[in-house]
């Protein structure tokens, strides 16, 4: 069976012939559906990659696999929060509830430094997650929504004063890109204490150097998606002439 592109609408993605001699046991080891009737194994050939991440969204009925990207929106939201969850508790590992709780009660100004820095890192993180769920609701592919919960991750060879000074961005490029839905070409490097926007293939296979796109001090450096802005990662960007790998 060929890869198929699966788009905004539940569709059929293939048809898996009978097999009786299969038994029941056998069908829900190869891919968790248990109709004793068909055989199914989902293979990397079978199906567009970034449905993998999805697996709530298949289902079998009569021997026809579908895949329904409202069921991977849901799937895309839980794995979200759950995300969130952790990190919220990371934030405030270091206090008891009783702790959190009395000090939240208080004015802002009341509060321990300490306390407050951790109240505002989980405010960030609640907003982040608002603004999460509305991007999957939005969504009207598979790629879309695995873009939100599962953004690309890699190497950019990069670094500052390769030019005239220390606010010029050297020539970049990905030395390692990984994504099961998105190309390099499809993202950008923004810089947001002065809006400069540097496309990929300014530079070929790449991103041309800048000058004076840094103001002195802010030297924050943004991955990300070109179609819609989304930051795919942050980081401040090393003074390095000859260049240096930043993961992100």
């Amino acid at each position: 069976m060929a890869k198929v592109y699966v788009g905004s609408t539940t569709g059929v993605i293939g048809v898996y012939t009978k097999n009786p001699a299969v038994t029941a046991a056998q069908v829900a080891a190869g891919s968790g559906v248990t109709d004793p009737a068909y055989y199914q194994e989902f293979s990397d050939a079978d199906f567009q990659e970034s449905c993998y991440n999805f697996y709530t969204a298949f289902s079998l009925s009569g021997g026809v696999v579908s895949f329904d990207l409202s069921t991977a929106k849901t799937q895309a939201k839980t794995q979200a929060k759950a995300a969130t969850d952790t990190a919220s508790g990371l934030a405030l590992n270091s206090f008891s509830l009783p702790q959190i709780a009395a000090q939240a009660s208080l004015p802002a100004a009341s509060r321990t430094p300490e306390i407050q820095s951790a109240l505002d890192n989980l405010n960030i993180l609640v907003t982040e997650l608002t603004s999460t769920l509305v991007s999957i609701d939005a969504a009207t592919t598979i790629d879309e929504v695995n873009n939100i919960v599962n953004p690309p991750t890699g190497i950019l060879f990069t670094g500052r004063g390769g030019g005239l000074g220390p606010l010029d961005l050297n020539v970049s490029y990905y030395t390692l890109f990984d994504s099961a839905s998105m190309l390099e070409a499809e993202t950008e490097l923004y810089v947001p204490g002065t809006s400069t926007v540097i496309p990929y293939g300014s530079y070929p296979g790449g991103f041309d150097s800048m000058g004076n796109c840094f103001n002195l001090g802010d030297y924050t450096l943004q991955i990300r998606e070109t179609a819609t802005g989304s930051v795919i990662a942050e980081f401040e960007c090393p003074l390095a002439p000859a260049g240096e790998d930043v993961s992100f």
